[in-house]
């Protein structure tokens, strides 16, 4: 337990120092004072974290050995016949060479254990299979979690049947006349209106673990409802990314090419975002204006720490809107404009399986995810021509 606290600190450590680098890029480009002041804070804060944190693995690596240590002095083997033993020691030395002698596997076992599993004569894993610690049975532990929810992009509408349609309004040019006293009204343009047809599909899933597991391990019963809670959002990430894949397709080479599709070729009525692929994401951390100041610039507003020409950020994996490893691609639009996602239903159940005394849990939603507006958004091919 005391080495599984210490490889979880590791992990942590590992996210101050990454954090620490952040703090670091944003003194440096720091705009005012107030900027730099709030930098300084945040890296006290974090130099406090990671000093915190530095004392806890020296208590954890000494807890280790003294526990080390009274291991080895509770399986020492006998020293020679004519040393001095007291008493005690004699009896315990007699007691255990009677039960090797009756079970010779015994001396064995405790070379196994002594050598943490590297000595293996006269005996298997399977024999000690029940006193071989296992992980999970101790501390439930989340594995990475995703660091992107495109339904923040999106535009999440509730809904409560099957199926329907939904109408948005395009943007007009229409505006109101001059009339003189008395005179008629002037009848405006008929509003135009994109129907978005949508029929919500159900998508469900379970997990099965026995009575025991959930009774004997901590928090295991917490980590499967992550697990369920993640799926469920990677559901609704799979499908809008199918969505935004068939954007029109544009192409930019450089800074230059994106501020174009920004500024021209996108409405500005729009409220512009980018999702952009890791290696995507890459390519534009990479741009710099004229003066050699990154275009990507800190945002702790942001769901991604970023902000690229002031518009928020995603981040998804290469092939989540490319095909391969190493696409870099980005939508740049409006992506509540462009994609709605109908959510009718979520529902996550729990019980117990009779007929082997397991317990289940079970997560099921009712969605679908449409274009809306096709205008809205394009779907970038970053970087420079083959």
């Amino acid at each position: 337990m005391a080495r599984a606290a210490l490889a979880e600190n590791e992990t942590k450590r590992g996210e101050l120092e990454s954090k620490k680098q952040v703090i670091l890029r944003a003194a440096d480009e720091a705009a005012d004072q107030e900027a730099l002041d709030k930098a300084a804070a945040d890296s006290d804060e974090n130099d406090k974290s990671m000093a915190d944190l530095e004392k806890e693995n020296q208590d954890l690596k000494d807890k280790i050995a003294e526990l080390e240590k009274q291991l080895e002095d509770a399986n020492e083997t006998p020293t020679e016949p004519d040393e001095p033993q007291t008493n005690a020691k004699k009896g315990g030395e007699t007691r255990m060479k009677t039960i090797e002698k009756e079970n010779p596997e015994v001396r064995s076992l405790i070379d196994y254990l002594n050598s943490k599993g590297q000595k293996r004569d006269g005996i298997v894993s399977g024999d000690v299979a029940a006193i071989i610690p296992q992980q999970i049975l101790y501390k439930a532990q989340d594995e990475l979690k995703s660091t992107y929810d495109l339904t923040k992009f999106a535009d999440v509408i509730n809904v409560q049947q099957a199926g329907g349609t939904y109408a948005v309004a395009k943007k007009t040019d229409e505006s109101l006349h001059t009339v003189e006293e008395l005179a008629a009204n002037p009848e405006l343009g008929k509003p135009e209106l994109i129907t978005v047809k949508w029929n919500a599909g159900t998508y469900r899933g379970s997990i099965t673990t026995s009575h025991e597991s959930l009774r004997d391990a901590t928090d295991l019963k917490r980590l499967l409802q992550n697990v369920l809670d993640q799926v469920v959002l990677n559901t609704k990430n799979r499908l809008i990314a199918e969505k935004l894949k068939t954007a029109h397709a544009a192409s930019a080479t450089d800074a230059d090419g994106i501020k174009h599709i920004i500024n021209v070729d996108l409405d500005p009525a729009y409220n512009k975002v980018v999702i952009a692929t890791q290696s995507g994401f890459q390519f534009l951390d990479t741009l710099k204006d004229g003066e050699g100041r990154y275009l990507m610039q800190p945002d702790v507003t942001s769901t991604t720490g970023y902000r690229f020409l002031g518009l928020q950020i995603g981040i998804v994996p290469d092939t989540m809107l490319g095909t391969n490893a190493g696409d870099a691609l980005a939508f740049v639009g409006d992506a509540k404009r462009f994609v709605k996602l109908f959510d009718r239903e979520e529902v996550q159940l729990g019980w117990s399986v009779n007929e082997n005394f397991a317990q289940a849990m079970l997560a099921a939603i009712s969605v679908d995810v449409e274009v809306a507006d096709t205008a809205a958004g394009y779907l970038v091919t970053l970087g420079p021509k083959a």
